[in-house]
């Protein structure tokens, strides 16, 4: 089923894309088509192509404020903040109710520690757009970086109540709770996080660490064995029940996932070494 479904949008893809090259071949100037086919590239992982065709895009418009986004996008996830703030600003000055726009402003700033700048572009998009859950989670970010974990936390337990669905605010939110020495508070949230959540494999090793923090040996190796059979060749994870298992005094089987991480460690850093 999951191999016909793949195929079968695979297909699609493949058809839409071929109808697109086909009408660049009839307007090859045509900035709308050069978009869409970066679209579907960024979809598909060509990054390569996708920023090419985003560039042309722009070329071709040079108010094209979605395109800019979009590329804008593209360089923020390569560390590309300079160039990312720059087609922002643009963006923004031809579409100044771009709420999107701004929260990515926000972020380029962000990256390069303008915290008041980021900070200021993070509210505009929300006076723009609210409630906006991505936005109220990068403001988390912004807080955090600065040691505000007090506001980082009360903002990512909100964006839990508008939308319980944004896996990344509760993930976070867990992450804050267990370094702040508070696991019994996410073991308490653990109920409302299932409802949603209860086949991630982050969140179930997050509340399995915690468990195991709070001495529920039985519960915790529940949770991260839960996370390891979802994503059994996850590093992390390996490690998470190997601290378990040690503390548990299980030692056979805490060497056994230990050794399993390392294994996983060692192949990673090969597989880095032949794409470099």
């Amino acid at each position: 089923m999951l191999l016909a479904k793949s195929y079968k949008r695979s297909l699609e893809w493949r058809n839409e894309l071929d109808l697109y090259k086909s009408g660049l071949q009839v307007c090859p100037n045509n900035a709308k088509i050069h978009y869409n086919i970066a679209k579907i590239m960024a979809d598909n992982g060509d990054i390569n192509r996708a920023t090419v065709n985003y560039a042309n895009a722009i070329r071709l418009n040079p108010t094209y404020e979605n395109a800019m986004n979009n590329l804008a996008n593209i360089y923020l996830k390569y560390n590309r903040n300079i160039e990312a703030e720059q087609l922002l600003l643009k963006a923004i000055e031809i579409k100044p109710n771009f709420a999107a726009a701004w929260m990515n402003l926000g972020l380029a700033q962000l990256a390069q520690q303008r915290y008041k700048d980021a900070e200021n572009s993070f509210e505009q998009a929300l006076s723009l757009r609210f409630p906006y859950p991505d936005c109220l989670y990068n403001m988390g970010l912004l807080y955090l970086q600065q040691d505000q974990k007090t506001y980082a936390k009360e903002i990512w337990q909100n964006i839990t109540r508008i939308n319980p669905n944004h896996k990344q605010a509760w993930l976070n939110l867990l992450i804050l709770l267990d370094e702040t020495n508070n696991c019994a508070e996410v073991i308490s949230l653990s109920d409302q996080i299932l409802r949603y959540h209860g086949n991630d494999a982050s969140i179930l090793s997050q509340l399995g660490t915690c468990y195991g923090k709070l001495g529920e040996y039985i519960s915790a190796e529940k949770f991260l064995l839960s996370a390891l059979k979802l994503q059994p060749t996850t590093i992390i994870y390996w490690r998470n029940i190997g601290t378990l298992y040690h503390r548990w005094n299980k030692f056979e089987k805490a060497k056994f996932a230990y050794l399993k991480a390392f294994q996983f460690q060692q192949q990673f850093q090969s597989v880095q070494r032949r794409e470099e």
